[in-house]
């Protein structure tokens, strides 16, 4: 290969390249599908977090699930991770430093 002539065989692997990459491409599947199961764990435990967080603000503020200080770090979380809650109740809110979050 260096683009002149006919380097058929250049580009060809050998069964043991074909047996070393199949060998290192399962390892990375199965490596992505041990990090999504963790994500998925992890994105399950934040949801309870947050349906408790909601069941704390309403019993001790009586007020709407999402505000008060447990509700704004809450609320700090990524928006794919925290305030669900308030988006599905059309709630919007600012926590202290006056970042809006939903």
């Amino acid at each position: 290969g260096d683009g002149g002539g006919d380097d058929s065989n250049a580009n060809t692997l050998t069964e043991e390249d074909k047996t070393e990459l199949f060998t290192v491409m399962n390892e990375q599947k199965e490596g992505l599908e041990r990090l999504v199961n963790i994500v998925k764990k992890d994105l399950r435990d934040v949801n309870i977090l947050k349906e408790e967080v909601g069941k704390i603000n309403m019993a001790v503020g009586g007020g709407i699930a999402g505000s008060g200080p447990l509700g704004e770090v809450v609320g700090q979380l990524p928006s794919n991770m925290g305030g669900v809650g308030m988006q599905r109740m059309g709630q919007s809110h600012l926590n202290r430093s006056g970042v809006k979050y939903i």
